[in-house]
C-alpha cells in the first residue's frame, strides 16, 4: 500500500517495464505453448462454448437496438437475465433470491450504520448476518416459510430511508447517459462480454442439482430442513453436520420459500457478488473501468467459477467473506481509499466502518469454511504493521464490538460442534479432543489430493489441474503464466505496494492451504485476488508503456483459451435448453443424467416417510423425505454395522432392526459380493438406468411377538370384557361392545404388525371386526388411535395392518373386537415388531 494512498504509483522503474511486460508475457506464452501440446489436449471438451457465442450475439444484438438511449450494456444484462428466467420458469425462486439479497442490503445498513457505507459491502454483510441467525434457527422447529418471511421482510421495515438511497442510486444507473467515443465502445464491448458469460453461468445454474456434494450435504440440509422444520444434528448419523455450514444456512432460506431452483440461484448470486468484489479491488488498486471489466471477465471465464456457479459448493458466499474482509482491512490500513481520492478527500482517521465490515464478514468466512484460520493470521498481521491507519482512542468501543460481531458469528459453529461432541472441530483432530462419538483418532476425510507447493506451481495449476480438482487440464484458467506472473513482476518493478499486499496475501493464503491440501476449490478467494490484480495491471493501475499492449493481448488469448476450456472444471456443467424450457424435458433429462435423484423421487411417491432408506449407492438423498442410512465415512455408525454384517440373514436382520423397509442399490456399491448380499435380502420395485429401488424381504420384517396368548389360550394374559365368550380350542367370541384388551410396551417411530384370523360365528349373518391399537403416553394418557375395518367372512381370513408408533407413545393397547353387533370369532391375534 502506498504511505501517500496514490491510487496508481509513481513511475519507479516504468523505463524497464516495457521490456519487463513483453519478456514475461513471451515467456509465459511459450510455457502455454509447451502445455498446451504436451498435455491431455483440453479443448476435447469445447462442446458447450457455443451457448456463449449465442449469449453474447442476444447481448450486442440489444444494445444495437437501444444504440442512443440513456441506457448501457449492463443495465440491459439485468433485463435479459428476467427474461431468461421467465423463460425457463424461474421467476419465482429470483424473485425469492432479489427479496432476500435486498433484506441483506437492509441488514446491512442497520449493522454498519454508516451512510458512507458501500451498498456491496452491506449486502455481504447482511447476508452473512442472516445466515448466522438461520444457523441458531435450525434446531428449533420454527423454519417454515412464514417465519423466513418475517425474517427477511424485518430489517426492511426499519431500513426503510436506507434502502431508497440504494433504490435511487441504482434508478440513476440503470438512466446514466450511454459514453460515446472510441474508448467507451471499447468498455460497452467489454461489459457486453461480462454480461453474456453471465447468462451463461445463469444457464448452468438454472438446471437441476447434480453436484456430489450438493447432493449428500450442501442441499440435503436446506430441503430436509423444508420438510421437517427443523435439522437435527446428530453427529452419528452425518459426521459432517456440525461443521462449519453458513453456506447451507444461506440455502435453506431459499430452499424454505422456494426450493432447490432458488437455492442455485443464491449460489448464482454469490458468485456475482464475489465478481462485484473483484471489480472493487481492482479499482481500488488504480484501474480504470475498462481494466476492472476485464478483470471480472477473468474470474467469470475462469473454469473454476463455472464449476463453483454451476453446483452448490459453498465457496461462492465463503470467498465473497473472505475477499470482502481482506479488502475491508486493507481499506482500513490504508491513508485513502480509491474513492476519496477520486473525490479529492483526504481520508478521515480511523476506518470504524471498514473495520466492521472487516470483522463480520471474517467472521462469516471463519462460520462457512475452516480453512479460513489460515487467512485469519495473515489479515490480523496486517492490522498490526499497519495500526496507525486505523486506530484512534476514541474507537476503542467500536473495536470491541467489531470483535464481538467477529467472535459471535465466527465461534458459532465451533461452540456448538463443542457442545455437542466434545470437539470444537468434530470429526478433525480427534487424537487431540477425544470426543466419545469418534475414533479416538485425527480423521481425514477421504482425498486424492496431495500437499505441498511446488516451485512450478503455476504451470502445474494449469496444465495438471486434475492434480488439485476432480476437472480437466485447464480448470484453473490460462491467466496464471500469461497474465498474472507478469503482471506481479510489474507491480513488483514499480513498487505498487497495494497490489503487492495484496498479491502477497493471495499467495500466503494458498501455500498455507495447500500444506494441509492442494485442492483448488479451498483457494477460490485467490482466483478473485489474482483476477482482480491482472485485471487491474492491464486497465491503468500500471504506468502508460508500450508493454501494456503486450499485456492486452496476452488477455484476449488468455480468455480465448479460457472459453475453449470453459468446461474442463468438472462434470456438472452440461445443460439442455429443452429441459430448461420443459418440465417433462427436465425430467427425461434427469433420469438419463443422474438416476439416483429419479430413484429418491420415486421413494417419496411410495410415501414411505417413518421409515429410513438404506443407500447402498452415493448418498445422493438430498430430496428424500426420510431418514437415509449411508454405509460410508459421513454415517460411520451405519457404515461399522454393515461391514461387521458379513452374511444375508445378518444384513437382513441389521436393515430390519433399523426399520428399513426400502433400499437403493447401484452398481457403483462396493463389490459383486457386497451387491449381492442386498439382492438376497430384498426384491426390486423398479430399475432406473444403474439403479435399484428396492423392498426388503418380508421374512426379515416383523420377526418379534410382542402378544402373549395370541390364541387366547392363557385368559390372564387379556383383559376380556364380561360380555366375551372363550371358545376352547377355537378362540375368542367378541363383537364391538365386549372387546378383549392386551397392553404392550413400544417404542415411538416403530412399525408393527397387527394381524388377526378371524370368521363369522354365524355363517349366514354379516359381520364386521376390526384391527385397532390404541397409542398411549408416558402419563397414560390416548396420544392416538389406529383402526381398520374389515368384513368378516364365513371362512377365517386373516387381514393384517402396518402402522407406526407416533412420537410420545410408549404404549399399545392391542384389541380384538367386532365392528358391529354381530359377534365374531377371533382364532388368534398377532402384534409383531
Amino acid at each position: 500500500m502506498s504511505d501517500d494512498g496514490s491510487a496508481v504509483p509513481a513511475a519507479n522503474g516504468a523505463r524497464w517495464l516495457g521490456p519487463l511486460l513483453a519478456a514475461a508475457v513471451g515467456g509465459g506464452g511459450v510455457l502455454t505453448a509447451i502445455g498446451w501440446f504436451a498435455h491431455e489436449a483440453p479443448w476435447r471438451t469445447a462442446k458447450h462454448v457455443p451457448v456463449f457465442g449465442a449469449a453474447l450475439a442476444i447481448v450486442l444484438v440489444l444494445a444495437w437496438l437501444l444504440r442512443g438511449r440513456r441506457i448501457g450494456v449492463l443495465p440491459i444484462g439485468v433485463g435479459v437475465v428476467v427474461v431468461l428466467a421467465a423463460v425457463v420458469g424461474q421467476l419465482g425462486p429470483l424473485a425469492v433470491v432479489l427479496w432476500f439479497a435486498v433484506s441483506s442490503l437492509a441488514l446491512g445498513r442497520l449493522v454498519v450504520r454508516s451512510p458512507a457505507a458501500a451498498d456491496l459491502d452491506c449486502t455481504l454483510v447482511g447476508m452473512v448476518v442472516h445466515g448466522s441467525v438461520v444457523g441458531l434457527m435450525v434446531a428449533l422447529p420454527i423454519n417454515y416459510p412464514a417465519v423466513y418471511a418475517v425474517l427477511l421482510a424485518a430489517p426492511m421495515v426499519f431500513a426503510k430511508g436506507a434502502l431508497c438511497g440504494a433504490f435511487q442510486r441504482g434508478r440513476d444507473w440503470f438512466r446514466s447517459p450511454r459514453p460515446s467515443g472510441v474508448a467507451a465502445w471499447w468498455d460497452e464491448a467489454i461489459a457486453a462480454a461480462v454480461v453474456a458469460i453471465t447468462m451463461v453461468h445463469f444457464l448452468v445454474a438454472a438446471m437441476p442439482e447434480f453436484g456430489h456434494d450438493a447432493l449428500v450435504s450442501h442441499l440435503m440440509m436446506p430441503l430436509r430442513i423444508a420438510w421437517r422444520g427443523v435439522w437435527e444434528f446428530d453427529v452419528g448419523e452425518h459426521v459432517w453436520c456440525v461443521m462449519p455450514a453458513l453456506g447451507d444456512w444461506l440455502y435453506t432460506v431459499a430452499c424454505v420459500l422456494s426450493g432447490e431452483a432458488a437455492a442455485r440461484l443464491v449460489n448464482f448470486g454469490s458468485i456475482l457478488l464475489l465478481g462485484g468484489l473483484v471489480f472493487e479491488v481492482a479499482r481500488w488498486l488504480g484501474a480504470e473501468r475498462r481494466g476492472a471489466l476485464v478483470a471480472v471477465l477473468l474470474f467469470l471465464t475462469t473454469p473454476l467459477t463455472l464449476t463453483e456457479s454451476s453446483s452448490l459448493f459453498i465457496e461462492g458466499s465463503w470467498a465473497a467473506c473472505v475477499v470482502g474482509a481482506a479488502f475491508a482491512v486493507l481499506r482500513a490500513c490504508s491513508r485513502a481509499s480509491a474513492e476519496q481520492l477520486r473525490a479529492g478527500e483526504p481520508r478521515a482517521p480511523g476506518g470504524g466502518r471498514e473495520l466492521m465490515v472487516a470483522g463480520v464478514l471474517a467472521g462469516g468466512a471463519m462460520a462457512g469454511k475452516a480453512v479460513t484460520m489460515v487467512s485469519l493470521p495473515l489479515l490480523a498481521g496486517i492490522l498490526a504493521v499497519r495500526f496507525r491507519g486505523w486506530w484512534r482512542r476514541d474507537e476503542r468501543g467500536h473495536v470491541v464490538l467489531v470483535i464481538a460481531w467477529f467472535l459471535g458469528i465466527g465461534c458459532q459453529p465451533y461452540a456448538r460442534a463443542w457442545w455437542l461432541t466434545g470437539n470444537p472441530v468434530f470429526p478433525f483432530f480427534n487424537g487431540v479432543f477425544r470426543s466419545p462419538l469418534f475414533p479416538q483418532e485425527d480423521f481425514a476425510a477421504p482425498t486424492v489430493f496431495g500437499k505441498g507447493t511446488r516451485w512450478d506451481v503455476l504451470y502445474d495449476l494449469t496444465f495438471a489441474s486434475n492434480r488439485y480438482l476432480e476437472a480437466s487440464p485447464g480448470a484453473a484458467g490460462f491467466q496464471w503464466l500469461l497474465l498474472v506472473a507478469p503482471a506481479l513482476l510489474a507491480f513488483g518493478l514499480v513498487r505498487h505496494r497495494r497490489a503487492l499486499v495484496l498479491a502477497g496475501f493471495a499467495a500466503a493464503t494458498l501455500w498455507l492451504v495447500f500444506a494441509q491440501t492442494a485442492y483448488l476449490r479451498y483457494v477460490f478467494p485467490s482466483f478473485a485476488i489474482a483476477s482482480a490484480l491482472a485485471g487491474a495491471a492491464v486497465g491503468g493501475a500500471l504506468p502508460r508503456t508500450w508493454g501494456l499492449f503486450v499485456l492486452a493481448a496476452a488477455t484476449v488469448g488468455t480468455l480465448v483459451l479460457n472459453l475453449i476450456c470453459f468446461a474442463t472444471g468438472g462434470y456438472n456443467h452440461a445443460f439442455s435448453l429443452r429441459a430448461l424450457c420443459s418440465p417433462r424435458a427436465r425430467e427425461a433429462y434427469l433420469v438419463a443424467r443422474q438416476p439416483l435423484r429419479a430413484a429418491v423421487r420415486l421413494l417419496n411417491e411410495l410415501g414411505d416417510e417413518h421409515h429410513p432408506v438404506a443407500m447402498f449407492s452415493p448418498a445422493f438423498a438430498a430430496e428424500l423425505r426420510a431418514d437415509v442410512l449411508c454405509p460410508n465415512w459421513y454415517n460411520p455408525r451405519f457404515a461399522n454395522e454393515v461391514r461387521a454384517a458379513t452374511t444375508a440373514e445378518s444384513l437382513g436382520e441389521l436393515l430390519a432392526g433399523r426399520r428399513v423397509r426400502h433400499l437403493v442399490l447401484s452398481a457403483a456399491y462396493e463389490d459383486e459380493a457386497a451387491r449381492q448380499r442386498v439382492r438376497e435380502v430384498s426384491h426390486e420395485v423398479r430399475a432406473i438406468g444403474d439403479v435399484s429401488v428396492r423392498v426388503l424381504d418380508e421374512r426379515f420384517r416383523f420377526r418379534r411377538e410382542l402378544l402373549h396368548s395370541g390364541r387366547f389360550e392363557d385368559a390372564s394374559a387379556w383383559s376380556i370384557d364380561p360380555n366375551a365368550r372363550l371358545q376352547p380350542g377355537s378362540g375368542l367370541v367378541v363383537h364391538v361392545g365386549a372387546p378383549a384388551v392386551q397392553r404392550v410396551d413400544v417404542e415411538a417411530g416403530r412399525e408393527y404388525r397387527l394381524q388377526a384370523e378371524a370368521l363369522r360365528v354365524d355363517p349366514m349373518t354379516p359381520a364386521d371386526a376390526r384391527l385397532q391399537v390404541n397409542w398411549l403416553g408416558a402419563d397414560g394418557g390416548l396420544v392416538h388411535c389406529d383402526i381398520q375395518v374389515f368384513a368378516c367372512q364365513a371362512e377365517a381370513s386373516t387381514p393384517s395392518m402396518d402402522v407406526v408408533a407416533p412420537p410420545g407413545a410408549v404404549a399399545a393397547l392391542v384389541y380384538a373386537t367386532g365392528h358391529s353387533t354381530s359377534p365374531v370369532l377371533f382364532a388368534g391375534l398377532s402384534f409383531r415388531q
